[in-house]
């Protein structure tokens, strides 16, 4: 079984970038944290943690509960009671993780509860930044995420349920070559995936790694 919280404390102390994606209360909520890996430069070391409903291991129209429960016995999948997240617990956990490692900034998904949940996590010094999904947004760390994994420089240190959801993604290409996840086409959650992507804007943002011209492709 894993124990997610001894494995961000192995991490405890390093530079790391967030991304939390919210989804609607019945659904996967994703927090990634990204950090430079100290011994291996350019490689990106990625912590994700998911959350649902305990009501989602069993829901009838839940296709996938049978690994939702695989998941939630191995420590993978962090279950909330009822039907509904638990917003508070996020919050709480986004802030025990910030006395980890240090998280020179995080980006939040504006929708659902997003505005609530910033003003809460600035309350305990967590630098956060409004996330607007859309290609503008975006294309440029999808991009580089496209690149790192190629190059094998993403590791997640065996996370089935980003692994899951990278297997289940759907990407947008508009015209001008702009890349989004389309989470209505794809095939399950994709909120690990989306969450990481997030967190990769702001470790580009910051000049994390080799220096990286945010505006680059983007029309």
């Amino acid at each position: 079984m894993i124990d997610l919280d001894a494995t961000l404390r192995t991490w405890a102390g390093r530079i790391c970038y967030g991304g939390l994606d919210l989804s609607s209360t019945r659904d996967f909520t994703a927090f990634a944290l990204l950090s430079d890996r100290p011994d291996n430069p350019g490689v990106i070391d990625i912590f994700v943690r998911h959350w649902c409903p305990q009501s989602r291991l069993t829901a009838d129209d839940n296709r996938y509960r049978a690994q939702y429960q695989v998941w939630a016995k191995e420590g993978w999948l962090t279950t909330t009671d009822g039907s509904a997240i638990d917003y508070n617990l996020i919050v709480q956990q986004v802030v025990d993780d910030s006395r980890i490692v240090r998280i020179e900034s995080m980006n939040i998904d504006r929708l659902y509860q997003g505005a609530w949940m910033q003003m809460e996590l600035e309350k305990y010094g967590v630098n956060v930044f409004p996330f607007i999904p859309g290609p503008k947004t975006y294309s440029v760390p999808m991009k580089i995420f496209e690149e790192k994994l190629l190059k094998w420089q993403l590791n997640h240190g065996g996370n089935p349920v980003l692994r899951f959801c990278a297997d289940n993604v759907a990407v947008d290409i508009d015209k001008n070559e702009n890349l989004s996840p389309n989470k209505a086409e794809s095939q399950g959650r994709i909120d690990g995936i989306v969450s990481t992507v997030m967190a990769l804007d702001r470790y580009i943002r910051a000049g994390g790694g080799a220096a990286v011209d945010w505006a680059a492709g983007i029309v």
